[in-house]
């Protein structure tokens, strides 16, 4: 209402101003395409038990003393390669802290590391929501706005990598968690189709 009131004190007509209405609207529809995927993809993982296999392969590989800077390096590319915080908090967040959960890390410091990579992601990912609107909206370059953004992280990034990496053998995953990976075992497929979603 505020817009519309200010719009037509500067002289826009009605008609003026419902086509560019209309105009943006189009132009921000790419988003919510961008957000029915991932809500597809996230439900998809969910269902599929993706996030069962992960955290039960994940307590078995990922080395005790590096697990929080691994789950920070895994955020970063996820986030990239999908260009969503929503995206990664839903399905790679929830294995983190899951693992975080039962090895005896300190949650604060996984949701840390889970939104570190999710923004660096939801930042810098070509297939970002963010990204895309702003470059749609604005008429400027995806690609030339992302390698701003890109130059602008390498000093936050370099800061997150030295201070989990202080912190992952500080704060290891605690071994034996034979209990939890029984039950997966019993209650869940690990077959590798699995991971196929």
């Amino acid at each position: 209402v505020s817009f519309y009131t200010v719009a037509r004190r500067r002289g826009f007509g009605k008609k003026e101003l419902f086509d560019m209405m209309k105009t943006g609207a189009k132009r921000g529809l790419i988003v919510v395409k961008i957000f029915i995927l991932i809500g597809l993809l996230t439900g998809l993982w969910r269902s599929g038990g993706v996030i069962t296999f992960f955290v039960y392969h994940g307590i078995r590989l990922i080395p005790p003393g590096w697990f929080i800077l691994a789950g920070f390096g895994l955020t970063c590319l996820l986030g990239y390669a999908l260009g969503t915080s929503f995206g990664i908090t839903g399905t790679v967040g929830v294995i983190l802290m899951t693992l975080a959960r039962s090895g005896g890390v300190p949650p604060a410091i996984m949701a840390g590391v889970v939104l570190s990579g999710a923004y660096f992601g939801d930042r810098t990912g070509p297939a970002s929501s963010c990204a895309n609107l702003v470059a749609t909206v604005t008429g400027t370059d995806l690609y030339g706005n992302l390698r701003a953004m890109l130059k602008s992280s390498v000093v936050p990034m370099a800061a997150c990598f030295a201070l989990y990496g202080v912190l992952s053998p500080r704060y290891p995953l605690a071994a034996g968690e034979g209990g939890l990976i029984t039950l997966m075992e019993q209650n869940f497929s690990m077959s590798l189709w699995c991971a196929l979603p």
